[in-house]
């Protein structure tokens, strides 16, 4: 069974392989061969059997003083059944302390087929070539040898490794030649390269001549481009600056006449349609700014106005309260408060508590407006009612409550007002138990698609905008509706803004 096997093996590798032996522990020898290249007492009595034990379990390559044309690659191996005893199949890879436990592998190996690719690498690099085993002995060679003369090579090769060690290499001035030696890994053997320095010395000239005309023709060359590139790059480069000089000094009006169609024209061209922008910006500015002085102007008389209706307000409260008409002075003092909070002092930012006082006095108005139509109730809770919104977001949802939700109904209707504090955010919740609105408008509502054709789109979109505008797209105005159920608006804003 093992010597077919063993056919078989060589027969897939006949290049390479000349032999495949195994002694075993049982003191017998199997080979693909009828006579075995070792008999099993002359390999146990040999060296390579006592490197084998010596290092067991391990890949050892070795050459062969009875055989000059092969090398082998030798392996121990403790070959017995699984341990479990749950089959008889052989297991590999076990140790023991006793040798007679153990089988070992020997590939004897064609030296000729690494002399064949170490010959094609030798006459490649023009070099001379040595393979050496662990004892420095030559195990195939390539090149002309015949100036290393006896043990010569030896010397050499010793005095190198003993001086420089590992990968390593060295010059002889003398024999006028190289030696680098370099390890063969997963073995213990190393692959030497001899040079010859006349030859290599003669191929650096040859390289030398040949990268100074090179250089020489490249100098000609950089120099030939230097030259176009200073005529077609750097003369555009210079105009282009000294235009950009002038707009630095205000004159706009400046032009670029490139000569050729390249990138620098195009950036030109770009240039001049920059500074025709520029020059018109500057022109809507002044425009803008003369405007802005003009609107300071009207902002400026229409600060009268709001004072003059405090005090027509106010005298028309004291009037009322002379008169002893209390329900009117009452009336009369919500609205100025109602004014007062609109205009927030022309800021656009205010407090969680007047937004709410705010909205309260228009529900104060409104109600009397509607004679008593709705009642309503607001809450809010301490902890935000100091918090910074934006003013009257409010007021047109409110509104939207009192103009349709209640127009159709015969029933009290009821405003519920709830502000407070949901994880990072101030919510704003208005409900209504007015008639609601259909599926489609609130479908467009929450899509942020408001029909303009709605009375009440342009203030719902305005306060949609302005939170946006304000603390980003994660925040905003939801509804929740059914018909003749009544509607729900949230408005979420963050805390802490």
């Amino acid at each position: 069974r093992f010597r077919n096997y063993f056919k078989n093996m060589k027969l897939r590798n006949n290049a390479l392989v000349q032999s495949i032996q195994m002694v075993g522990s049982d003191k017998k020898i199997y080979s693909d061969e009828y006579t075995p290249l070792f008999e099993y007492e002359e390999f146990v009595n040999s060296p390579y059997y006592t490197e084998c034990m010596e290092n067991k379990n391990k890949i050892l390559y070795r050459t062969f003083k009875t055989n000059e044309d092969c090398f082998g690659i030798l392996r121990s191996f403790y070959f017995q059944d699984n341990r479990d005893g749950s089959s008889s199949y052989p297991g590999v890879g076990y140790t023991s302390e006793d040798n007679d436990d153990y089988s070992t592998l020997i590939f004897f190996l064609k030296k000729k087929y690494l002399q064949n690719m170490i010959e094609e690498e030798a006459q490649k690099r023009q070099t001379n070539i040595l393979i050496l085993d662990q004892d420095g002995n030559v195990v195939v060679h390539a090149g002309d040898l015949q100036w290393l003369e006896g043990e010569k090579y030896r010397t050499l090769v010793k005095e190198v490794k003993e001086n420089v060690g590992g990968d390593s290499g060295k010059v002889l001035e003398k024999e006028r030649m190289g030696i680098h030696i370099r390890p063969i890994e997963l073995m213990d053997w190393d692959i030497v390269y001899i040079y010859n320095m006349n030859i290599l010395y003669r191929q650096a000239g040859q390289i030398r001549s040949v990268a100074l005309v090179v250089f020489t023709l490249s100098v000609l060359v950089v120099f030939l481009i230097a030259s176009f590139i200073s005529r077609t790059v750097v003369n555009p480069i210079q105009a282009l600056v000294k235009s950009m000089d002038e707009a630095v000094e205000n004159h706009m009006g400046v032009v670029f006449e490139p000569k050729y169609n390249d990138e620098i024209a195009h950036l030109g061209r770009r240039f001049c349609v920059l500074m025709k922008r520029v020059s018109g910006l500057m022109t809507e500015v002044k425009r803008v700014e003369e405007q802005k002085r003009v609107e300071e102007l009207k902002a400026l008389q229409a600060q009268i106005n709001p004072h003059f209706l405090y005090n027509t307000l106010d005298m028309v409260y004291w009037l009322a309260k002379m008169d002893n008409n209390n329900e009117i002075a009452d009336l009369i003092a919500d609205l100025a408060d109602f004014f007062r909070l609109s205009l927030n002092k022309g800021e656009d930012i205010t407090s969680v508590a007047r937004e709410v006082e705010h909205a309260r006095k228009y529900l104060e108005i409104q109600k009397v407006r509607m004679d008593g139509k709705f009642d309503y109730e607001i809450q809010v809770e301490p902890e935000v009612r100091e918090e910074r919104i934006p003013k009257l977001i409010l007021q047109p949802f409110i509104e939207n409550s009192l103009i349709h939700g209640f127009e159709k109904i015969s029933y009290q209707g009821k405003i519920r007002i709830k502000v407070f504090q949901e994880e990072d955010n101030i919510m704003f919740c208005i409900t209504d138990n007015g008639c609601g609105i259909s599926r489609e408008l609130l479908k467009a509502l929450n899509w942020g698609e408001i029909p303009e054709s709605e009375s009440h789109g342009y203030a719902i979109g305005n306060v949609r905008d302005r939170i946006v505008l304000y603390a980003g797209n994660g925040y905003g105005v939801s509804f929740e509706s059914g018909e003749e159920n009544g509607t729900k608006v949230r408005i979420c804003f963050p805390y802490g803004f």
